[in-house]
């Protein structure tokens, strides 16, 4: 599961948005970059599918819809991907060694320890603590 699902029945407004971002990347991103590689057919043939997409995104949008759908559906393993080594590198790499030095120094802010000797683990509550306090809650 990835973290965005994918929006099956799009709306007539986001595919007149993704003929705008559309028009951008192939016509101000992919076509300058063809042309720079000496592929002027190529870079033609961006302008052109650019121009043609915004076009029938303005005028028909739920043309663009098998289009959409297909790039949703062809990018959607990469989100997939991408998410979940995001998350477990942030898990592993940044929590966990955090949690280990906590473990090592003996540190447990949540006073989770054992002791048998309490009788409760209730903590007393002051409740006169002024109103200089709403703004400063730890």
């Amino acid at each position: 599961m990835s973290l965005t699902p994918i929006d099956w029945r799009p709306e007539p407004k986001t595919l007149a948005q993704f003929s705008e971002i559309s028009l951008f990347f192939l016509g101000m991103v992919a076509a300058p970059l063809a042309s720079l590689r000496g592929q002027p057919t190529l870079a033609a043939t961006f302008w052109v599918a650019a121009v043609a997409c915004r076009i029938v995104g303005a005028w028909r949008p739920t043309a663009l819809k098998p289009v959409y759908l297909g790039l949703t559906l062809a990018t959607w393993p990469i989100g997939w991907v991408v998410s979940h080594l995001a998350l477990a590198v942030v898990y592993y790499g940044v929590i966990t060694p955090i949690a280990l030095v906590f473990r090592l120094l003996g540190r447990d802010p949540l006073t989770r320890r054992f002791d048998r000797d309490a009788t409760t683990y209730w903590e007393p509550y002051d409740p006169d603590r002024g109103t200089d306090q709403y703004l400063r809650q730890f």
